[in-house]
Protein backbone atom coordinates (compact mmCIF):
# COMPACT_ATOMS: atom_id res chain seq x y z
CA UNK A 1 0.00 0.00 0.00
CA UNK A 2 2.83 2.39 0.87
CA UNK A 3 4.58 1.64 -2.40
CA UNK A 4 1.38 2.30 -4.30
CA UNK A 5 0.82 5.61 -2.52
CA UNK A 6 4.39 6.71 -3.22
CA UNK A 7 3.91 5.83 -6.87
CA UNK A 8 0.76 7.93 -7.04
CA UNK A 9 2.57 10.86 -5.40
CA UNK A 10 5.42 10.89 -7.92
CA UNK A 11 3.65 12.96 -10.61
CA UNK A 12 3.01 15.72 -8.07
CA UNK A 13 6.64 15.69 -6.98
CA UNK A 14 7.82 15.73 -10.59
CA UNK A 15 5.51 18.66 -11.31
CA UNK A 16 6.90 20.52 -8.33
CA UNK A 17 10.43 19.91 -9.52
CA UNK A 18 9.57 21.14 -13.02
CA UNK A 19 7.93 24.26 -11.61
CA UNK A 20 10.92 24.92 -9.39
CA UNK A 21 13.26 24.46 -12.33
CA UNK A 22 11.27 26.88 -14.47
CA UNK A 23 11.35 29.50 -11.72
CA UNK A 24 15.09 29.05 -11.24
CA UNK A 25 15.68 29.38 -14.98
CA UNK A 26 13.54 32.51 -15.15
CA UNK A 27 15.39 34.02 -12.19
CA UNK A 28 18.65 33.19 -13.92
CA UNK A 29 17.55 35.44 -16.78
CA UNK A 30 15.63 38.00 -14.72
CA UNK A 31 17.07 38.10 -11.18
CA UNK A 32 15.30 39.61 -8.22
CA UNK A 33 15.70 43.36 -7.97
CA UNK A 34 18.33 43.17 -5.24
CA UNK A 35 20.36 40.62 -7.23
CA UNK A 36 20.55 42.55 -10.49
CA UNK A 37 23.93 43.82 -11.65
CA UNK A 38 24.42 47.60 -11.47
CA UNK A 39 25.06 49.21 -14.84
CA UNK A 40 28.52 50.73 -15.17
CA UNK A 41 30.80 51.50 -18.09
CA UNK A 42 32.08 47.93 -17.77
CA UNK A 43 28.69 46.21 -17.74
CA UNK A 44 26.90 48.54 -20.17
CA UNK A 45 27.92 46.57 -23.31
CA UNK A 46 26.07 43.55 -21.91
CA UNK A 47 22.85 45.56 -21.69
CA UNK A 48 22.83 46.09 -25.46
CA UNK A 49 24.09 42.64 -26.42
CA UNK A 50 20.56 41.62 -27.46
CA UNK A 51 20.88 43.82 -30.56
CA UNK A 52 23.19 41.29 -32.22
CA UNK A 53 20.79 38.29 -32.22
CA UNK A 54 17.84 40.56 -33.04
CA UNK A 55 19.57 41.94 -36.13
CA UNK A 56 20.56 38.39 -37.09
CA UNK A 57 16.92 37.31 -36.85
CA UNK A 58 15.97 40.24 -39.08
CA UNK A 59 18.69 39.14 -41.51
CA UNK A 60 17.30 35.60 -41.60
CA UNK A 61 13.78 36.89 -42.20
CA UNK A 62 15.17 38.58 -45.30
CA UNK A 63 16.56 35.29 -46.60
CA UNK A 64 14.40 32.59 -48.22
CA UNK A 65 13.95 29.14 -46.67
CA UNK A 66 15.09 30.10 -43.17
CA UNK A 67 11.89 29.49 -41.20
CA UNK A 68 13.18 26.40 -39.39
CA UNK A 69 16.43 28.13 -38.42
CA UNK A 70 14.48 31.08 -37.02
CA UNK A 71 12.28 28.76 -34.98
CA UNK A 72 15.33 27.04 -33.51
CA UNK A 73 17.04 30.33 -32.67
CA UNK A 74 14.01 31.94 -31.03
CA UNK A 75 14.58 30.56 -27.46
CA UNK A 76 18.17 31.79 -27.46
CA UNK A 77 17.17 35.22 -28.76
CA UNK A 78 14.45 35.60 -26.13
CA UNK A 79 16.78 34.47 -23.34
CA UNK A 80 19.52 36.92 -24.34
CA UNK A 81 17.01 39.75 -24.66
CA UNK A 82 15.48 39.12 -21.24
CA UNK A 83 18.83 38.96 -19.47
CA UNK A 84 20.36 41.92 -21.31
CA UNK A 85 17.43 44.21 -20.59
CA UNK A 86 16.25 42.96 -17.18
CA UNK A 87 19.35 41.40 -15.65
CA UNK A 88 21.03 44.77 -15.09
CA UNK A 89 19.90 47.81 -13.14
CA UNK A 90 20.39 51.54 -13.40
CA UNK A 91 21.17 52.75 -9.89
CA UNK A 92 21.26 56.19 -8.39
CA UNK A 93 18.77 58.94 -7.78
CA UNK A 94 16.58 59.75 -10.76
CA UNK A 95 17.78 56.78 -12.83
CA UNK A 96 14.69 54.63 -12.42
CA UNK A 97 13.20 56.04 -15.61
CA UNK A 98 16.01 54.32 -17.52
CA UNK A 99 14.97 50.98 -16.02
CA UNK A 100 11.47 51.69 -17.28
CA UNK A 101 12.93 52.39 -20.71
CA UNK A 102 14.87 49.13 -20.61
CA UNK A 103 11.61 47.31 -20.00
CA UNK A 104 9.98 48.94 -23.02
CA UNK A 105 12.98 48.09 -25.19
CA UNK A 106 12.77 44.50 -23.96
CA UNK A 107 9.09 44.16 -24.87
CA UNK A 108 9.65 45.76 -28.28
CA UNK A 109 12.60 43.50 -29.07
CA UNK A 110 10.70 40.38 -28.02
CA UNK A 111 7.76 41.39 -30.21
CA UNK A 112 10.05 41.91 -33.19
CA UNK A 113 11.83 38.60 -32.59
CA UNK A 114 8.48 36.80 -32.52
CA UNK A 115 7.43 38.57 -35.70
CA UNK A 116 10.61 37.60 -37.55
CA UNK A 117 10.24 34.02 -36.35
CA UNK A 118 6.63 33.26 -37.15
CA UNK A 119 6.33 35.02 -40.51
CA UNK A 120 6.94 31.83 -42.44
CA UNK A 121 8.08 33.16 -45.80
CA UNK A 122 10.04 36.10 -44.40
CA UNK A 123 9.54 39.82 -44.75
CA UNK A 124 9.04 41.28 -48.22
CA UNK A 125 9.47 44.75 -49.59
CA UNK A 126 6.78 46.16 -51.84
CA UNK A 127 6.85 44.42 -55.27
CA UNK A 128 9.42 41.88 -54.06
CA UNK A 129 9.03 38.28 -55.24
CA UNK A 130 11.54 36.74 -52.84
CA UNK A 131 12.92 38.25 -49.63
CA UNK A 132 16.24 39.91 -50.29
CA UNK A 133 15.83 40.35 -54.05
CA UNK A 134 15.53 44.15 -53.89
CA UNK A 135 18.61 45.87 -52.52
CA UNK A 136 17.40 49.48 -52.51
CA UNK A 137 15.83 50.82 -49.30
CA UNK A 138 12.20 49.96 -48.64
CA UNK A 139 11.39 53.64 -48.15
CA UNK A 140 11.95 54.10 -51.88
CA UNK A 141 9.32 51.42 -52.59
CA UNK A 142 6.38 53.42 -51.29
CA UNK A 143 3.15 53.12 -53.22
CA UNK A 144 3.63 55.43 -56.15
CA UNK A 145 1.02 57.67 -57.69
CA UNK A 146 1.04 56.71 -61.39
CA UNK A 147 -0.11 60.23 -62.31
CA UNK A 148 2.79 61.83 -60.48
CA UNK A 149 5.84 59.57 -60.05
CA UNK A 150 7.61 62.19 -57.95
CA UNK A 151 5.11 61.92 -55.10
CA UNK A 152 3.94 59.14 -52.82
CA UNK A 153 0.39 57.91 -53.27
CA UNK A 154 -0.82 59.94 -50.31
CA UNK A 155 0.44 63.07 -52.00
CA UNK A 156 2.58 64.38 -49.16
CA UNK A 157 6.04 62.87 -49.08
CA UNK A 158 8.38 62.95 -52.09
CA UNK A 159 10.14 59.74 -53.04
CA UNK A 160 13.56 59.87 -51.47
CA UNK A 161 15.82 57.52 -49.56
CA UNK A 162 17.73 55.78 -52.33
CA UNK A 163 20.78 55.73 -50.05
CA UNK A 164 20.72 54.54 -46.45
CA UNK A 165 22.72 56.23 -43.68
CA UNK A 166 26.00 54.39 -43.38
CA UNK A 167 25.76 52.91 -46.86
CA UNK A 168 29.36 53.89 -47.53
CA UNK A 169 30.81 51.56 -44.88
CA UNK A 170 28.11 49.04 -43.87
CA UNK A 171 27.58 45.77 -45.70
CA UNK A 172 24.49 45.71 -47.87
CA UNK A 173 22.92 42.78 -45.99
CA UNK A 174 23.54 44.52 -42.67
CA UNK A 175 21.93 47.69 -44.00
CA UNK A 176 18.91 45.69 -45.07
CA UNK A 177 18.62 44.00 -41.67
CA UNK A 178 18.94 47.24 -39.72
CA UNK A 179 16.36 48.85 -41.96
CA UNK A 180 13.88 46.11 -41.11
CA UNK A 181 14.61 46.35 -37.38
CA UNK A 182 13.85 50.07 -37.34
CA UNK A 183 10.84 49.87 -39.69
CA UNK A 184 8.13 50.38 -37.08
CA UNK A 185 5.47 51.72 -39.45
CA UNK A 186 6.46 49.41 -42.28
CA UNK A 187 6.69 52.05 -45.01
CA UNK A 188 7.69 50.21 -48.16
CA UNK A 189 7.24 46.76 -46.56
CA UNK A 190 4.51 44.18 -47.00
CA UNK A 191 3.16 44.75 -43.48
CA UNK A 192 2.89 48.51 -43.99
CA UNK A 193 1.32 48.70 -47.41
CA UNK A 194 -0.91 51.78 -47.87
CA UNK A 195 0.16 53.19 -44.50
CA UNK A 196 -0.82 56.82 -44.11
CA UNK A 197 2.00 59.36 -43.97
CA UNK A 198 0.96 62.70 -42.48
CA UNK A 199 2.01 65.86 -44.28
CA UNK A 200 5.36 67.33 -43.31
CA UNK A 201 4.99 70.68 -41.56
CA UNK A 202 8.68 71.45 -41.19
CA UNK A 203 10.86 72.86 -43.97
CA UNK A 204 12.84 70.10 -45.68
CA UNK A 205 15.99 72.13 -46.36
CA UNK A 206 18.79 71.20 -43.96
CA UNK A 207 19.35 74.50 -42.10
CA UNK A 208 15.66 75.51 -41.74
CA UNK A 209 14.80 71.95 -40.69
CA UNK A 210 17.46 71.92 -37.96
CA UNK A 211 16.34 75.33 -36.69
CA UNK A 212 12.67 74.30 -36.62
CA UNK A 213 13.50 71.02 -34.88
CA UNK A 214 15.64 72.78 -32.27
CA UNK A 215 12.90 75.32 -31.55
CA UNK A 216 10.31 72.57 -31.23
CA UNK A 217 12.55 70.59 -28.87
CA UNK A 218 13.35 73.65 -26.74
CA UNK A 219 9.68 74.62 -26.36
CA UNK A 220 8.65 71.06 -25.50
CA UNK A 221 11.47 70.69 -22.98
CA UNK A 222 10.63 73.97 -21.25
CA UNK A 223 6.95 73.03 -21.09
CA UNK A 224 7.81 69.63 -19.59
CA UNK A 225 10.18 71.21 -17.08
CA UNK A 226 7.54 73.75 -16.05
CA UNK A 227 4.89 71.07 -15.49
CA UNK A 228 7.32 68.90 -13.54
CA UNK A 229 8.28 71.86 -11.35
CA UNK A 230 4.62 72.56 -10.65
CA UNK A 231 4.10 68.98 -9.54
CA UNK A 232 7.11 69.14 -7.23
CA UNK A 233 5.64 72.18 -5.47
CA UNK A 234 2.86 69.99 -4.07
CA UNK A 235 3.95 68.83 -0.58
CA UNK A 236 5.13 65.21 -0.27
CA UNK A 237 4.62 64.47 -3.96
CA UNK A 238 7.74 62.91 -5.43
CA UNK A 239 9.25 61.94 -2.09
CA UNK A 240 10.53 58.39 -1.66
CA UNK A 241 8.00 57.87 1.13
CA UNK A 242 5.06 58.41 -1.18
CA UNK A 243 2.34 60.94 -0.65
CA UNK A 244 -0.87 62.36 -1.96
CA UNK A 245 -2.01 65.50 -3.73
CA UNK A 246 -4.54 66.04 -0.94
CA UNK A 247 -3.27 67.96 2.09
CA UNK A 248 -3.89 65.90 5.19
CA UNK A 249 -3.79 68.99 7.42
CA UNK A 250 -7.02 70.29 5.89
CA UNK A 251 -10.38 69.13 7.28
CA UNK A 252 -12.38 66.71 5.12
CA UNK A 253 -15.03 68.18 2.89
Amino acid sequence: MRARNSTLAMPKSALDEMTKGEICFFRLLVPELENRIPITWTTFPYTIAFIVPLVFMAYLSRRPNTHVIRLLLLPAVLSITLHSCLGYLWTGQGMNVYNWGEGLVCLTSIAKALEYTFVKDGRFKVDEKRPGDISIPAISKKDYDPKDPTQASNGHVPITGLNRPGSSFLLLRLQDSLELVFAFRGIGWDFGRHVYIPPERKPLARRPFLIATFNSFACSFLALDFLESCLKLVPRVGSPHGGTIFLQSLPPV
